[in-house]
């Protein structure tokens, strides 16, 4: 980015950023607004030797910008609605002196915000044309500069902090000290006052959030709620339907129009009273182009994917619960990075009806959670009011959390992941190991037991033949996109996934699937002899995504990687339960500890889950 500055008196500047050509004209705003945005900035920051007020408009859209020279002692996002500062972010570590951008979108042209938002309240964010091109780029150029500005964290990470449960914010309402109403307008307060930067919606619905949680606070007025998730503000990813909102999946080939109805998992939350806030940012159709959503704890670092706005919506406590889905690692991984509570519930535990498919028979939904109990209450309440998918029966046990149950043996796996750990990821995962012996926790391994020995020699072909089955099942409805919208409907990395799937034949399907089956019936064994099953959620800390550490955006097309997977689909390929815990932190980041089960144990892995988090959190 290069930024040329003239004289006080008639300030003039020229941004030079990725497509679209950004032109800047003089701003025209009353001056005592300017004056009073200006002050508000030095209060913040420090004094401004310079000050230059502009407006940036691309393709019809507007940003405010204010350029200042001189010491900068903090400078972090600054951005907000016209007359109004909102401002995120900690000190920077030394003074810079170098020009400096603070973009604040312009209600009347942004095309992010609806028309006419409620005063006082957050706006109501709407897809954008285009999804991705055009004013989206121009949307991604600016998240580029806001990550810059962000410095080296939204806040940090605090291992001996935990995120907002909604289960204590239950118990406020219970005893009418909160309400779900009141609950809902502090998620808003963060999201207008953090996703900016962190940009884990596409799509919010405040007119309908607060109608619901309206309904929900009256409902607890009369002691009448209808499940322990009466009243919960959740987000919802945009793969999976909601009515009255689009689902755009991050492709241009969907467009603003709402959809009608509700997927079924979606009915089933709202019939359980829970405030659908919004549709969060994934990438495109969640295995195609990445989305600009940024890591809560440091905005230079990816938030994992594909269900990368649930992990940073919930990690930034914007809503206790968020509804993800997986098919390789897209639920577990951005839950270790964001320190969520993830949950990948047994394949088909839970109805996938009204969820776009990818590859049906390795396709999850899950929640993302602050605590352990909010994530095993929303996948109950799912299961209990729509049912598992086509031949499944759902979730057994009981709707409250079971208790804690600490198990006699646990078989640590070492996949093919381990060869792409840091040092210190791979201290890390040792020391948890070596607390959980010093519990009086049976680890096994390969070297002590010939079966896990032959689960880890045949699962270092998983990630392998997990993506084989992936791509041939992806074929449809990809291959129906491309004959009705041509070849530009998709991204190149989303076609590349197609043509490999188009490659096979049904004899190479076959062979896939037939490994699987002998990777199952492995599990299943060793499954017999141990409680569970632990290793990594994530191949170490989220990391950086096209911003080096200096916080510079170092390459055009950042935000392309959400991570590794070679941790994760082994157990999307099973079809086990399996959690992520946010029980280490490697550089100051969390990082998860993945628990798995075998099929259907999900309520007894629960009761071990809830052992690990209460002893070794």
């Amino acid at each position: 980015m290069g930024i040329d500055a003239a004289g006080q008196d008639e300030p003039r500047a020229r941004v030079q950023l990725a497509r679209p050509a950004l032109q800047l004209q003089p701003q025209r705003r009353d001056d005592a607004v300017r004056d009073a945005d200006i002050a508000a900035g030095e209060a913040r920051f420090g004094h401004h030797h310079a000050v230059a007020d502009h407006e940036i408009e691309c393709g019809g859209h507007g940003f405010r910008v204010l350029m200042r020279a001189g010491p900068v002692r903090a400078l972090e996002r600054f951005a907000g609605r016209e007359g109004t500062a909102a401002r995120r972010g900690t000190p920077c570590a030394r003074p810079r002196r170098k020009p400096r951008l603070i973009i604040l979108p312009t209600v009347d042209t942004c095309p992010y915000y609806g028309p006419n938002p409620p005063a006082g309240a957050p706006m109501r964010r709407v897809a954008r044309p285009g999804c991705g091109r055009g004013e989206g780029e121009a949307r991604a150029s600016m998240a580029k500069i806001a990550v810059q500005n962000a410095g080296a964290s939204l806040g940090g990470y605090d291992p001996d902090s935990r995120l907002p449960a909604f289960v204590a914010a239950r118990a406020a309402f219970l005893a009418g000290r909160s309400t779900p109403r009141m609950l809902l307008e502090e998620s808003l307060e963060r999201i207008e006052r953090l996703d900016n930067v962190i940009q884990a919606f596409c799509f919010l619905d405040v007119p309908g959030a607060r109608a619901a949680a309206d309904a929900a606070t009256q409902r607890y007025a009369q002691n009448r709620p209808l499940s322990p998730l009466d009243g919960c503000p959740m987000g919802i990813k945009d793969t999976i339907n909601v009515r009255g909102m689009p689902s755009k999946m991050n492709s241009a080939v969907y467009d603003d129009t709402p959809v009608r109805f509700d997927a079924a998992s979606t009915y089933a939350l709202r019939q359980a009273g829970a405030v659908l806030l919004g549709k969060t940012h994934v990438p495109e159709f969640a295995m195609g182009k990445s989305p600009p959503t940024r890591n809560p704890f440091d905005a230079r670092r990816t938030a994992g994917g594909s269900s990368s706005g649930c992990g940073a919506a919930v990690g930034a406590g914007m809503v206790p619960v968020a509804l993800g889905n997986q098919t390789g690692g897209s639920l577990i991984r951005p839950s270790s990075f964001n320190a969520n509570y993830g949950f990948k519930p047994t394949h088909g535990a839970l109805n996938v009806g009204g969820m776009h498919p990818i590859a049906p028979s390795q396709d999850h939904i899950g929640p993302m959670a602050a605590s352990l109990a909010d994530s095993w209450l929303t996948a109950w309440e799912i299961s209990a009011r729509i049912g598992g998918h086509n031949g499944h029966p759902g979730l057994s046990g009981a709707p409250a959390m079971p208790r804690a149950l600490k198990p006699l043996r646990l078989a640590r796996l070492d996949t093919l992941g381990m060869a792409q750990l840091d040092e210190a990821t791979r201290e890390a995962m040792a020391q948890m190991c070596a607390r959980l012996a010093a519990l009086g926790v049976g680890l096994l391994d390969r070297d002590c037991d010939d079966k896990i020995a032959m689960l880890e020699d045949l699962l270092l072909e998983a990630d392998e033949v997990s993506d084989r089955i992936f791509v041939y099942e992806l074929r449809w409805p990809l291959v129906a996109y491309l004959d009705a919208s041509g070849p530009e409907a998709i991204s190149a990395t989303a076609k590349a996934r197609l043509d490999r799937g188009l490659a096979m034949t049904p004899a190479d399907y076959r062979q896939a699937l037939a490994k699987r089956d002998r990777i199952r019936a492995q599990v299943a064994l060793v499954g017999q002899q141990v409680d569970g099953f632990i290793t990594l959620a994530s191949s170490g800390p989220a990391p950086f995504d096209g911003v080096d550490q200096a916080g510079t955006v170092d390459r055009p097309n950042a935000h392309l990687s959400t991570g590794s997977r070679s941790f994760l689909s082994p157990w999307s390929m099973v079809g086990g339960p399996a959690f992520s815990l946010p029980l280490m932190a490697v550089d100051a980041m969390p990082v998860g500890l993945q628990l798995m089960g075998t099929a259907d144990t999900d309520y007894r892995l629960t009761a071990v889950a809830r052992w690990l988090d209460e002893t070794c959190g």
